[in-house]
């Protein structure tokens, strides 16, 4: 046998008990532990990318259209309701819908009129049996967004923290035994339940009422 042969018999050895050794240490190693499957995250709706509008902001193009419907409409209600995945800091910027009903004791009727990012649009009009009493709109110098401040600063943001989804409806009334104009607002925890709720005057800001879950 030549000295080549010789060398090359040498090289397949070694590389014979690389690989048997190689082979040994993987039978030997350990099998890794087990990954752990991450829990499902909650579904929720990505958060707004809208600057959003606020009720007074909203109100100017709502009652504009409501002056052209019955000059004596005046302010009963506005309502909006914020969409879920919206953060403590974007809710007080507003929101991109709001819905105002406005009433007419001439027509003795209601008129429900939306604005969506500051354009108007009449919805529906129904009719009323009986005579309301409204409060002035002039009354009303609350705005939603220092609503949802002191919503937030009265103990519905630590509220809101702890619901992984939640959803914000506002609502504003000019008609009610107290003849005062009212913010009501709640946090709705979708997964809990679990609601926060406050009244304020809509006038003066003085929070009126506070309801907590147990």
């Amino acid at each position: 046998m030549s000295r080549a042969e010789w060398i090359l018999g040498g090289v397949l050895v070694v590389l014979l008990v690389v690989v048997a050794g190689l082979a040994v240490m993987l039978w030997l190693q350990p099998d890794a532990p087990p990954v752990a499957e991450a829990p499902p995250t909650p579904l929720v709706a990505p958060a707004p990318s809208y600057t959003g509008q606020t009720a007074f902001s909203a109100s100017t193009a709502a009652q504009r259209e409501a002056k052209s419907w019955q000059a004596d409409a005046t302010l009963l209600k506005a309502t909006a309701t914020w969409p879920q995945g919206a953060s403590l800091e974007t809710l007080s910027k507003g929101t991109e819908a709001w819905n105002f009903t406005y009433y007419s004791k001439e027509a003795q009727a209601t008129a429900v009129i939306t604005v969506v990012d500051g354009r108007a649009s009449f919805l529906r009009e129904n009719s009323v049996n009986n005579t309301l009493s409204p409060q002035p709109e002039t009354s009303w110098r609350v705005d939603s967004s220092t609503a949802i401040q002191t919503m937030i600063d009265s103990g519905g943001g630590r509220f809101f923290r702890r619901q992984p989804v939640a959803t914000l409806v506002m609502n504003l009334t000019t008609i009610n035994e107290e003849a005062r104009i009212e913010w009501f607002i709640s946090i709705i925890g979708e997964q809990s339940g679990d609601a926060f709720t406050i009244r304020l005057d809509a006038a003066t800001g003085e929070v009126i009422e506070i309801i907590e879950p147990a």
